[in-house]
């Protein structure tokens, strides 16, 4: 990651970053593709194993959200599968899980029924009770307006942790697919009920 993100995930200044490459907590070295030529690449792994340590030093509440948009067989494998990942992303920085939320319905549906687990999250995160968030990718908390979540979460002191910030699974990308395809068919029939 470049050296703005890590500074992001860190919650530190330019010159910490460098002052943890110094000092060999985050291993660095130069990008060599033309969009980043010259620029740091500090090490995904070395930087969330900081992130890792400095919340179990805290005693920090870590849990973790998966989502899947089913209940077919594949959306039950793709469910373990985040399931098992986020365990050993988790494992792998020293961070460990206290709670894993679970939910099976549409990113695009925020209701009770539809994302229950969604809900009590963020019951937690409202009342104080969590101090970080583990996601695979942005899309499993919400396909749209994830800043807002964001900005929930840094108002109430919680940390987001996202596994894979670039959404490349092929199951992810059909449903978001699916959702967007949703969401401008609702806006157009929304449209044509108003005239």
């Amino acid at each position: 990651m470049i050296a703005k993100e890590a500074m992001k995930v860190l919650g530190v200044s330019y010159t910490t970053l460098n002052r943890y490459v110094k000092k060999g907590y985050i291993r660095a070295y130069k990008y060599k593709m033309p969009k980043y030529m010259g620029k740091n690449n500090y090490w995904d792994d070395d930087v969330y194993a900081l992130v890792g340590k400095k919340l179990q030093e805290k005693g920090h509440s870590v849990v973790g959200y998966v989502r899947v948009k089913g209940v077919f067989q594949a959306d039950k494998d793709n469910l373990q599968m985040q399931k098992n990942n986020m365990r050993e992303f988790c494992t792998k920085r020293g961070i460990s899980l206290e709670k894993l939320y679970e939910d099976k319905g549409a990113s695009t549906d925020y209701s009770k029924s539809g994302r229950p687990a969604f809900h009590e999250l963020l019951r937690d995160i409202i009342s104080n009770r969590i101090q970080a968030l583990v996601i695979d990718t942005k899309c499993r908390l919400t396909r749209v307006a994830f800043e807002v979540l964001e900005e929930l979460c840094i108002y109430h002191g919680v940390d987001i942790i996202i596994m894979n910030p670039v959404l490349s699974d092929p199951y992810y990308l059909e449903e978001q697919t699916n959702d967007l395809t949703k969401l401008i068919r609702d806006a157009g029939l929304d449209r044509i009920k108003k005239d």
